[in-house]
């Protein structure tokens, strides 16, 4: 096998680096990450590794980067108001760069293998070029992310080579089996039919309406103020910030499977939610509007246009991301847990997943009975807690 290292998307040929990852890998696609290149995101320097067999065949691809990253930012409030506060004065404070390997907007790891080969037999190959590139890029904590459940155990030959398993966020997934939107409704159960069209009417009676736009066009730099308005009074996850540069990037590579549902009161457009299409799935990148406190049932409005839009195209799945878990339970969307793997090089390698563990608690998983027929022994309304740990609150941005 031969390792080589690139600074560029370019460096691989679309169609090459596609055949390896495979369709509906949005996250790890060539257009997806020429997107993501320049200035598109703050602080984020991509990386990428191919592997390549004695013919000269790509075996093995990972998509990686490097990027600042709080160590507290799954931590409970009191611990990251603390730490935030540290971190005004230095921002160095539990803040090292890290090299990880994934996408830093969505789910799904980065790794893509050969069909004729799998992620397991070529895992000391891949691990060793990852500590080649973090020693060059003098990083210490090395991150690959987000394992499903279903792939931890491709994954387990990670561990042989001295990484450590631990909890990431859950990814937001809705499966898409209705005919039309009014099917959707009338499959739920009276609270959460009578929850959604409460939030619905919140939105009516504040003005607001939705309407699939046309190309991002020229509104990368609209489109990037809205975002940041919501990303900087998030009270979850929050760590990428996209600039205008990514919105205009992802327009050109994209085209017409880079969508925009627009939030408008009146004509004047308040907040947007921007998507992609991604074969029988589509993807929710990101929600922005102008307001970034506002309760006027915009996010409801988002949440129910997406899912009508995915119905009308005939899509297979709703991907709804990794953030705002609770109002998408709402919705019926379920949490898919996911996996990461840790190893840091030095002295400290041990040591720090427990560290890490111990500031991350188990979020766990909340199933929620949304759908009649679903989860036949909860009462309406009640929650089912995860394998994985305690149920949690979350708060919509």
């Amino acid at each position: 096998m031969r390792v080589t290292f690139h600074d560029t998307i370019d460096d691989i040929g679309a169609a090459e680096w596609d055949g390896v990852f495979g369709p509906e890998r949005l996250f790890q696609s060539h257009a997806w990450l020429r997107a993501s290149e320049g200035d598109a995101i703050e602080d984020y320097v991509p990386r990428y590794v191919v592997i390549r067999d004695d013919q000269d065949c790509i075996a093995a691809a990972v998509a990686a980067y490097t990027m600042p990253t709080s160590l507290v930012m799954f931590s409970a409030a009191p611990l990251k108001w603390a730490v935030d506060r540290i971190q005004r004065i230095a921002p160095w404070f539990l803040r090292p760069r890290i090299l990880e390997c994934g996408s830093p907007l969505g789910p799904g790891n980065g790794i893509g293998v050969r069909p004729d080969t799998s992620i397991a037999s070529l895992a000391p190959i891949i691990c060793e070029a990852m500590e080649r590139l973090a020693a060059r890029e003098r990083i210490h904590l090395i991150v690959l992310r987000d394992f499903l459940e279903t792939e931890l155990k491709a994954s387990a030959a990670f561990g042989l080579e001295g990484y450590a398993r631990t909890e990431s966020l859950p990814t937001m997934s809705l499966d898409i089996k209705w005919k039309s939107f009014a099917d959707y409704l009338g499959s739920m159960t009276s609270r959460h039919r009578q929850k959604v069209r409460r939030g619905l009417s919140l939105a009516k009676s504040s003005g607001l309406s939705a309407r699939l736009a046309g190309p991002i066009g020229d509104q990368g730099q609209h489109l990037a103020h809205q975002r940041e308005n919501v990303r900087e009074r998030a009270k979850e996850y929050s760590r990428e910030k996209l600039t205008a540069t990514f919105f205009s990037q992802l327009d050109k590579r994209l085209g017409p499977r880079a969508r925009v549902i627009e939030v408008l009161d009146g004509t004047t457009n308040v907040g947007h939610a921007l998507l992609v299409d991604d074969g029988n799935i589509l993807r929710w990148l990101s929600f922005g509007r102008e307001t970034g406190g506002a309760r006027d049932g915009a996010y409801f409005l988002v949440l129910a246009s997406i899912i009508e839009l995915a119905i009308r195209e005939g899509k297979s799945v709703l991907d709804m991301g990794m953030t705002t878990h609770g109002p998408k339970t709402d919705f019926g969307a379920k949490m898919l847990p996911q996996w990461m793997l840790l190893r840091f090089r030095g002295p400290l390698g041990r040591l720090l997943p427990l560290v890490l563990r111990y500031v991350s608690p188990n979020r766990g998983t909340v199933a929620r009975h949304v759908f009649k027929g679903d989860g036949s022994q909860l009462p309406d309304g009640a929650e089912k807690v995860g394998s994985l740990g305690q149920s949690e609150r979350h708060t919509a941005t």
